[in-house]
């Protein structure tokens, strides 16, 4: 008798998820012929194979992977909200695929588990309460045995941690968990004055100035993923003589993600170039804001990153690198509560011209074209994907939105693309595993 296992085993893992999917899908169009209806289902499958996680989805099934005492949110849902409600833009529905299924990639730990959480979960499960420091307890019965009520316990204590934003469906993981509720709200309640007064005197030059901004925010964040796999790679192939670049510049970046979103910082000609030194000590205060003693601690953690890279560009150690290089998960850590942050500024942004801009406005073609313009004296050149991604944005939406909302899939999966080999060498670096490392993108 042939089985499943017979069918897949000479498949490689992404093959073999993509197969289950057409398969569901065939499945439900023979039903629904059957039965002369319409049916469909938001779907999430992974496939684990040693310590390698493969997962694919269609729709806003939830995967998440909790490391120690945190949860990271492995897929993005495929919705979409306006004034009627909230719809599913993706599902398995019987009609096939527009385009192949992605299949994404996760490097698993031994103490690593994974969930996969429907709507009834992570929407409709009320919360009174989130700890500010989570600590699950794997160990209660037997290691592998997960009761409803113990799942639920651990669904109750990661999950849910919305901002409250009105649209807002981003869950700010380490930012409760590191600052707590009450300082979160309180932080949105002081940020949203300054957005609203924005959004009431919103006009071309708000309008051209906050969509670069947001922009520049979602390329930071992106580009930061690509510098820590590359991280990640290069110490795997021993090519460590770049790791103090590659560990400095994802923190540099992504605090100035959280800079380009913030209402107090005004936008001039110094702020895309902004010095290292300004930049540290500028995004030192705004987390102060959240906790005096962790704004001190994340200014001293990049400060220390970018000593240990200078004395690689001056004078060079003779015994290459020592023990005063930064931690990559430190680092990680590090950028992911930051573009939390990028994020949750940009959230209450995009809330406020929700509310309170009523006309469209246009964009300032000229301002906008210095932002995809490269070089100086020496060299100078247009880059084609800021190009066409913010000319996009212009005829599509013409305004600003959060950096979630911002990264569409074709933007994400044509940045890191970029970074691709024209090899098919598998065992050369590709971009496109574990581009999640700090950030859900789409």
């Amino acid at each position: 008798m042939t089985t499943v296992l017979d069918k897949i085993q000479h498949h490689l893992p992404a093959d073999v998820l993509r197969m289950a999917f057409n398969a569901a899908d065939s499945a439900i169009y023979g039903k629904c012929r059957d039965l002369k209806c319409r049916m469909g289902a938001a779907v999430t499958a992974a496939l684990v194979i040693d310590d390698s996680l493969y997962y694919a989805w269609q729709g806003n099934v939830r995967l998440y992977k909790v490391h120690g005492n945190e949860a990271m949110l492995l897929t993005t849902d495929h919705v979409v909200a306006d004034a009627e409600g909230t719809f599913l833009t993706r599902c398995v529905n019987g009609k096939g695929f527009r385009e192949n299924i992605p299949v994404m990639y996760e490097e698993l730990k031994n103490t690593d588990k994974i969930f996969i959480c429907s709507d009834g979960y992570y929407r409709h499960v009320h919360l009174t309460e989130l700890p500010g420091n989570v600590t699950v307890n794997f160990e209660e019965g037997t290691s592998d045995d997960y009761s409803d009520r113990n799942l639920f316990h651990i669904i109750m204590r990661f999950m849910k941690c919305l901002s409250g934003i009105k649209n807002d469906y981003f869950e700010y993981n380490l930012l409760y968990s590191t600052f707590g509720k009450n300082t979160i709200e309180s932080r949105i309640n002081s940020l949203r004055p300054s957005f609203v007064e924005i959004a009431k005197s919103f006009n071309i030059n708000s309008n051209t100035q906050w969509i670069i901004r947001t922009y520049l925010a979602s390329k930071m964040i992106l580009a930061s993923s690509v510098l820590l796999t590359s991280a990640q790679y290069a110490k795997h192939k021993n090519l460590r003589i770049v790791e103090p670049y590659l560990l400095y510049y994802p923190l540099l970046s992504c605090a100035r993600a959280v800079i380009f979103t913030n209402p107090y910082i005004e936008w001039n000609d110094d702020l895309p170039s902004m010095t290292h030194s300004k930049t540290i000590n500028i995004i030192g205060d705004i987390v102060a804001n959240y906790d005096r003693e962790k704004g001190e601690e994340i200014k001293n953690i990049i400060d220390w990153a970018r000593e240990y890279r200078e004395i690689y560009s001056y004078k060079f150690p003779a015994n290459g690198l020592t023990g005063h290089l930064v931690k990559f998960d430190q680092v990680v850590t590090v950028c992911r509560l930051l573009c939390e942050l990028a994020q949750l500024q940009s959230a209450i942004l995009e809330s406020s011209i929700t509310k309170h801009v009523t006309q469209k406005y246009e964009i300032d073609k000229t301002e906008v074209m210095r932002t995809y313009l490269y070089g100086d004296k020496n060299f100078q050149f247009i880059d084609a994907e800021d190009s066409y991604r913010l000319g996009y944005i212009q005829r599509k939406v013409s305004r600003p939105y959060s950096i979630i909302n911002t990264m569409t899939e074709g933007m994400v999966e044509d940045f890191f693309g970029a970074w691709c080999s024209d090899s098919d060498d598998e065992d050369e670096y590709n971009p496109d595993a574990n581009w999640r490392i700090i950030f859900p993108v789409p």
